[in-house]
C-alpha cells in the first residue's frame, strides 16, 4: 500500500512540474503553392530551465518544412548572447532543436511567458486544414520534446498549431488590347502603336 502511495505521489508531482511549461505553436493561413511562418513559443512557470529539445511534425500531403530559424528569446538567452549549444534540423516532414543554454551553469531561462523559440517557415502544397505538433519521431537519432530544470528532463504541455492552406481565387479583372498596326522603319529599327 505504501508503495502505491509514493507512486500515486510522484505522478501527481510529475503532473504538476509538467503543467508549469507549456509549449506553442502558433496558428495561421498559407495561400496554396505560398509560403508562410509559424512561431513556436514557451511558457515557464516553473523553475529556471538550463536547456530545451523537441521535434516539430507536419502532414506533407499539405506542408513542406523549408527551414527553422532563432526566435528573438535565442539571441540573449545566455547573459545577453546566443546559447553555448544551438542546434537544428530541417526535414520535409517538420524539424528539430536542441539548446544548452549554457555548459557551466552560468546562465538559466528564468520565469515567464511568450518565450520565442523559432520560427518555422512551411510551403502549403494542397489546400486543406492541417496541424503542425510537436513530436517525437525526427531525427537519427530521434529527438525527445523535453525541457531541462535543475537536471531534470521534463516533458512540457504541447500545444499543436492549426493551418489552413487557402486556395488563390483567380482575379476578377481581365485585361484586353485592340488590334493595331504601326509602319516600321528600317533605318532606326523603331516602330510604335497605341
Amino acid at each position: 500500500m505504501r508503495l502505491l502511495l509514493v507512486i500515486a505521489f510522484m505522478w501527481m508531482t510529475t503532473g504538476v512540474i509538467a503543467q508549469d511549461y507549456v509549449l506553442n505553436i502558433s496558428s495561421g493561413n498559407i495561400p496554396n503553392n505560398g509560403s508562410g511562418d509559424l512561431s513556436i513559443t514557451l511558457d515557464n512557470n516553473g523553475g529556471e530551465m538550463q536547456g530545451w529539445s523537441y521535434g516539430a511534425c507536419n502532414d506533407t500531403a499539405f506542408l513542406t518544412c523549408t527551414g527553422v530559424a532563432d526566435g528573438s528569446t535565442i539571441a540573449t538567452v545566455n547573459q545577453g548572447g546566443t546559447p553555448d549549444f544551438n542546434q537544428s534540423s530541417v526535414f520535409d516532414e517538420g524539424f528539430t532543436v536542441g539548446v544548452v543554454i549554457c555548459f557551466v551553469g552560468c546562465a538559466t531561462l528564468t520565469n515567464g511567458t511568450g518565450y520565442e523559440l523559432n520560427i518555422a517557415s512551411y510551403t502549403c502544397t494542397a489546400e486543406g486544414s492541417t496541424s503542425v505538433s510537436f513530436c517525437d519521431t525526427l531525427g537519427a537519432p530521434t529527438v525527445d520534446t523535453v525541457v531541462v530544470v535543475d537536471g531534470a528532463s521534463i516533458v512540457p504541455v504541447q500545444n499543436s498549431g492549426d493551418v489552413e492552406c487557402i486556395g488563390v481565387p483567380d482575379p476578377e479583372y481581365t485585361y484586353a488590347a485592340g488590334n493595331a498596326s504601326a509602319g516600321y522603319n528600317p533605318a532606326d529599327g523603331n516602330a510604335s502603336a497605341s
